[in-house]
Parts: structure tokens; C-alpha cells; sequence
């Protein structure tokens, strides 16, 4: 669904949407097969839903977001070829259990996929949509009505499903979709049930005053997108959709680092860890910016296009606007910026997900714990965040750091910001040349299992860590091929790893070079210093049998090992620490403050200065491991614990303990304000019929990213 375009180009954003527009073109033209009237693609392997990949498709997704830009430029001809391809291959048969739904290629009809993907009526609907609300008057009678047809039936399927709303963007998407059909087909009892599902989307998200799918670099845009498509609609409301929107927008403003321009982690759902490769996020958020500035803000004057994806005809067609009160939070120089560089680095920690019998298992993070809690660190150069418990599923990311690499433009302030010198972030934040990351990930065989158990207590930047395993738990998916509980599982190597993505990053253990193979001995801290932090693992305690290794980019941590099947009896667990900080002053050789750091790194030498690891106190019993970190100076103890042995979810969520200086770490909400604003009970829990329509839809899709 994309193409590079060679070097990164910088679109200004004052005509950011006509280049979008001739961009989105020219890759659909250049895609476009007018023997099928779809765009035929490169189809990626995918082990969920469909049969077809590592070869050429016509795609129905991106095919209607490029009949979008055709309208747009005004070729009314070429658009109606696409959307009759577009129509054609939706299952019309309303007695069918996947009325209303496309495959993912023409070549796969929806019958055949294993299953099917029920969020494709939410996409190609979405589209239908806006191609008649925005152009239907320019289309034939025929095409028009086929379209209509078309959303009708999308409509339908999406009611039928009844989708959980802790789905957060295809519960926005599909609202969307049924307020759009009811006015384009001046069905009042369609538009009756959209109005009443925005109410408890609403009500659900004022249980925990948050959204499920929790800092979501993709679906975060997909949803901000259907919140701004049902605005333009102009449906009366009540001021109801305005404040979703508010509290969708400050969702992001909170976890925005502006000094190194990401989204700090956890995150729910992800498939890159630096959001500088979403171009699509990039030109939304510069776009809604200008607008309620007046023009381009400072940090966002400018959006790279590291490639071409047909879903930058969105914010082609969409008006955002960020809330002014929250401007501030995205704009690196702006006065709130500079408090934060001029202080301490600031944390927000936050419920994200409470648990309850209607609780969606894709969206809960497939814990069992009554309250899942985000926690971020953002420092000026760098980000650190955890989820206290979570699965280990591809699109998680339950540990993730990332941080600048380069520097800014000028002395120290990021260019055109308009802050005084020494007022900005150090340097390598503002307009960095790149990020790096770094990730805690479970794999089996060098895939990411779901099936892992992460835990976690942070605060500030360091975190006890604990894994272990779940069984019965997901192998590659988080339920459609699980993992049976047992004495063993197949496979060869079971790990966890530490992935440092950065360039020249160089490795340190007991104060000398950890070099690609070498193994850690038990105790020692391992220190990574990649550009302008220093990050600081130590595997405190290790179930028998396992060890740590240095594996390329990776720290990696075996848990089991075999010929064949790996054996899951007994203890099998690791807990250990992490830490992350900025390097003083950039300079290698004050590398060392730390932890017994190896100062002198800088030239690659070691000073042979041991690396010790705080005081961790580590115990076992038959069936949890706990730990404790007390830390240095006026750090407060960190207490985890995790269960040992493998069991069940349940069993993982009711061994979980942690504290922060001896009390319970908290769960606080990111906001106490209601949306839903009535004493309509109800409506206040948001919870949706369960149904077999709703289970058979319950799965996630892989394929539609923007």
C-alpha cells in the first residue's frame, strides 16, 4: 500500500494538501490496472485472514482511497471506473454471514477468507461515503446509486456486527459510517442507532475517561479521522462528538514529546516504533495546527514524505483543528516546552484499561488485571514507558524507549521556533536527524509470541521488569492459533530480548566492551550508549537453565532452549531492571556518572570500572518471583512481583503485585470530566449485546495501517 520515494522530501505545509493530493495520484496512476479498475499491489504475507501474499493483487482499500484523489482532481471518469471495481466486490446478499463485506483483493472473494475481516465494511464504507457526500453530485445516476447501495449495505453489516466499543478506531469508523448512511439515505431509524452508538462510545470511554486502543500511533489517526468526518457532517449532537474530540485530542497531547516529536510508549497497538515514518500522522497533526493558528506552527512548518501510502488522501479531504488549550503541548519553544526543559522531566501515568465482564480481549491488552496502567517518562531528549501488565503480541509495545539522534537547527533552539537562545531543549531535540528506539520484545524462534507475560513498576526513567508465560496463549496472533497449555511447547529457543535499534551504539558490561556473542556474567549490568542516552539493563534473577547473551542489537535474554519442544515445567521467568538517561553533556567520557558506568567510552576504551547493579533483592516461592529496587539518592523502592511458573492469564493478573515506596502504585484517570452527561445508567457503562455477529467479528485486522 506504498512506495518509497528515494530521499525524504520536506512538503511545506502551506501546500501540503495539493502535494498530497499529486502525490497519492501519481502513485495510484502509476498502480492502476484498467482491466480490473483496481490498483494491483504488492501483497505482503499475512497469516490472518487471507491466503494470498509474496505476489501482485488488486487491492480494494487503497483502491478507494485513490478514487477519492481522482474526485478530488476532478477526473469524475477514471473515479467511476474504481468505484464500480469498488461496489462489485461487496457481498450484497443480506442472508450471507459476511453481508456487506469485501475481501482484501478481488483475486480472494470474502467467502473464502479464513475468516473474514469484518472491519472491511468499516474502510470501504468510510470511503463511499465521503466519495458521495463530498462529489455524489458529480457522479452518474448509476454509479451514484451503487455507491449508495454500497454504503447501505456496509451500514447494515456494521449494525449487524455490533462491534465492541473498546475497538476504539473501528468503533469510530463504523459510527461514522452509519450517521453517513442515514443522511445519505434519509434513513432516520440508521441515523437514530448512529446517534445513539456515538452515546455509548462515549459512555465506555467515561469509564476509565480514556480510549482502550491507548496511545496508537495508526489507529489514533484512523479514529481522529472518523471523529472529523462525523463533525463535518454537522449532525446536532449536543456538544457530545466536541468533546470526544477534546478528550481524543488530549489523549495524544499528554504522551506528545514535542523536543523529539513522538508519542511516548506503551502503546497498545503499533507497527513502527517512530511515528516519523507515518507520514499520514505527520501532515494531520501539522495540518490541524496551522488551522487554528493561522498558518504553520513552529516545529511543524514543514511534513518528509519518506514515501507515498493512498491513505494521505485523508488529510487531503478532512479540516482538523487542535484544541487551543492543547497547541502548546505540541509545539517544541512554546512556554510550556521550555518550563519542561527548565525543570524536571515530567511523567504521566494513566488508567488505560478497566476491566469488566464485557471487556473486549483484543483491547484489553489480554490481561486479566482489573486496572491496566500506562506509565511515560518524557525527559527533553528521550522517552520511557511501560504498561503494568500486558500480552507480548507483534503489535504491543510494552516497554519502549526512543530518543533523539542528531541535533538541532541553530543554537540549541529548534529552528523558526522563535524561542531565545538557551531557552530550548538540548541539543538533538527540536528537529532531530533521526530517533532510535528500544524495545522489550518475547519471541519463539525469532518471532513475537503473544503468549508472554510482561509486568512492570515504573517511575521516572527506571522500571522493574518481569516475563514469563501464558498458557493457553497465542503463538503469532492473539487468539486464532494458540499455544495449548502443556508440559511443553514446540520450538527451540524461547527469549527475551532488548532491541537497541540505533546506529554505532556501543555495548558495556563490568566496565569493559560487550562484544556480539559474548555472554553476561549473573549480576552485571549491561550499558548501552546509543548517541544521547545511556541505557542501563540488568537481569537481576533468571529461572534455572536460562542465560543472557549479547545477540547483535539485542540483549537477549534465553529462557528455554531445545531440539524441537521446548519445555515449560517449572520456574520460567525473568525480572531485572532498566534504566535511561541522557548523557551529560553528549560527552562520551562523562558517560560513567551512573551505576558504576565505564567512563573513557568514548574512544571505545573501557576504564575497567565495574558495572554494579543497585541493590535488587530478588525471592522466589512454588509460584511467584518478587523483586526490589531501592535505587540511589532520593529514588523511592520499587517493588514487583509476577508469577513464576506458567498459568493462565488469571493466574499471571492475580499473582501481579506492585508498589511504589512501599504503597501500591496508583491508576490515575486521565480525566475525571464525564462526556456522557446525563443520569442514563445505561448509557454510562457503554456496554454493548454480545452476539454472534459481535463474536465472529471480534477479530483484529492486519491489513488496513495508514
Amino acid at each position: 500500500m506504498s512506495t518509497a520515494i528515494g530521499e525524504h522530501r520536506a512538503i511545506p505545509v502551506e501546500n501540503l494538501r495539493e502535494r498530497l493530493l499529486s502525490e497519492v495520484l501519481a502513485y495510484g496512476d502509476c498502480a492502476y490496472d484498467p482491466a480490473v479498475g483496481l490498483l494491483r499491489e504488492w501483497a505482503e504475507p499475512n497469516p490472518i485472514h487471507t491466503r494470498i501474499g509474496n505476489t501482485h493483487a488488486h487491492r480494494y482499500v487503497p483502491s478507494g482511497y485513490y478514487a477519492l484523489a481522482l474526485l478530488e482532481a476532478g477526473r469524475i471518469g477514471d473515479a467511476e471506473a474504481v468505484l464500480i471495481a469498488l461496489t462489485a466486490g461487496q457481498d450484497t446478499d443480506t442472508t450471507s454471514p459476511t453481508y456487506g463485506l469485501w475481501g482484501y483483493f478481488a483475486e480472494e472473494p470474502v467467502a473464502r477468507m479464513v475468516p473474514p475481516d469484518w472491519n472491511q465494511a468499516d474502510f470501504n464504507g468510510r470511503t463511499l461515503a465521503m466519495a458521495l457526500l463530498r462529489h455524489g453530485d458529480r457522479l452518474s445516476g448509476d454509479v451514484a446509486a451503487a455507491v449508495r447501495s454500497a454504503v447501505g449495505h456496509a451500514a447494515g453489516s456494521i449494525r449487524r456486527r455490533e462491534v465492541h466499543l473498546d475497538y476504539t478506531n473501528i468503533a469510530v469508523k463504523g459510527t461514522y459510517v452509519t450517521a453517513a448512511a442515514g443522511l445519505l439515505r434519509e434513513d432516520a431509524d440508521m441515523t437514530a442507532y448512529a446517534a445513539d452508538r456515538l452515546r455509548r462510545l462515549a459512555a465506555r470511554i467515561d469509564r476509565t475517561g480514556t480510549f482502550a486502543e491507548f496511545a496508537s500511533p495508526t489507529y489514533w489517526l484512523v479514529a481522529a479521522e472518523g471523529l472529523q468526518a462525523m463533525a463535518e457532517l454537522g449532525i446536532p449532537d449536543g456538544g457530545l462528538l466536541a468533546r470526544v474530540q477534546h478528550r481524543h485530542w488530549q489523549h495524544l497531547a499528554v504522551r506528545w514529546n514535542a523536543g523529539i516529536g513522538q508519542i511516548a510508549g506503551p502503546m497498545s497497538r503499533a507497527y513502527a516504533d517512530d511515528v516519523t515514518r507515518l507520514p499520514a500522522l505527520a501532515a494531520y497533526l501539522a495540518l490541524a495546527l496551522a488551522e487554528v493558528a493561522g498558518g504553520p506552527v513552529p516545529g511543524h512548518e514543514q511534513v518528509a514524505l519518506p514515501e507515498v501510502t493512498t491513505p494521505l488522501v485523508w488529510p487531503v479531504l478532512l479540516h482538523p483543528r487542535v484544541p487551543e488549550d492543547l497547541v502548546s503541548h505540541f509545539v517544541p519553544g512554546s512556554r510550556r516546552q521550555r518550563d519542561r526543559w527548565r525543570q524536571q522531566p515530567s511523567q504521566h501515568r494513566e488508567l488505560v484499561v478497566l476491566r469488566d465482564p464485557d471487556t473486549a480481549r483484543e483491547q484489553a491488552g489480554s490481561s486479566a488485571l482489573a486496572e491496566q496502567v500506562a506509565t511515560s517518562w518524557l525527559a527533553p531528549n528521550f522517552t520511557l514507558g511501560s504498561i503494568n501488565q500486558s500480552d507480548t503480541w507483534l503489535q504491543r509495545r510494552v516497554l519502549l524507549g526512543q530518543w533523539a539522534c542528531g541535533g538541532t537547527t541553530g543554537s540549541g533552539s529548534p529552528a523558526g521556533s522563535g524561542a531565545p537562545a538557551g531557552a530550548g531543549p538540548p541539543a538533538g531535540a527540536g528537529h532531530p536527524g533521526r530517533t532510535e528506539t528500544l524495545r522489550l520484545r518475547v519471541l519463539r524462534d525469532g518471532e513475537d509470541v503473544a503468549a508472554g507475560s510482561f509486568s512492570s513498576v515504573q517511575e521516572g526513567d527506571r522500571l522493574l521488569w518481569a516475563v514469563g508465560l501464558a498458557l493457553p496463549g497465542g503463538d503469532r496472533h492473539l487468539h486464532l492459533d494458540l499455544l495449548p497449555a502443556g508440559d511443553s511447547i514446540p520450538g527451540e529457543r524461547l527469549s527475551v530480548v532488548f532491541e537497541v535499534s540505533a546506529t554505532d551504539a556501543r555495548w558495556f558490561t563490568g566496565g569493559d566492551l560487550l562484544h556480539d556473542g559474548d555472554a553476561v556474567p549473573a549480576g552485571e549490568v549491561v550499558q548501552v550508549i546509543a548517541d544521547s542516552v545511556v541505557i542501563e539493563i540488568g537481569v537481576a534473577a533468571l529461572s534455572m537453565g536460562g542465560r543472557v547473551v549479547r545477540s547483535g542489537d539485542r540483549l537477549e535474554v534465553v529462557l528455554r532452549a531445545g531440539e524441537g519442544r521446548l519445555d515449560v515445567t517449572g520456574p520460567l521467568a525473568a525480572v531485572g531492571t532498566l534504566r535511561m538517561r541522557e548523557r551529560a553533556g553528549h560527552d562520551a567520557a562523562a558517560v560513567g556518572a551512573g551505576n558504576g558506568g565505564a567512563a573513557g567510552a568514548g574512544d571505545g576504551s573501557s576504564s575497567g570500572a565495574p558495572q554494579h547493579q543497585d541493590p535488587v533483592e530478588v525471592s522466589w516461592t512454588p509460584t511467584t518471583v518478587t523483586a526490589s529496587w531501592t535505587g540511589t539518592g532520593h529514588e523511592r523502592e520499587l517493588g514487583l512481583t509476577a508469577r513464576s511458573i506458567v498459568g493462565t492469564r488469571a493466574e499471571h493478573a492475580e499473582a501481579f503485585r506492585s508498589t511504589i515506596g512501599g504503597v501500591p502504585a496508583p491508576a490515575p484517570r486521565l480525566s475525571d470530566d464525564l462526556l456522557v452527561r446525563d443520569d442514563a445508567t445505561s448509557e454510562r457503562t457503554g456496554n454493548t449485546t454480545s452476539t454472534p455477529a459481535t463474536r465472529m467479528g471480534a477479530t483484529d485486522s492486519q491489513e488496513n495501517r495508514s
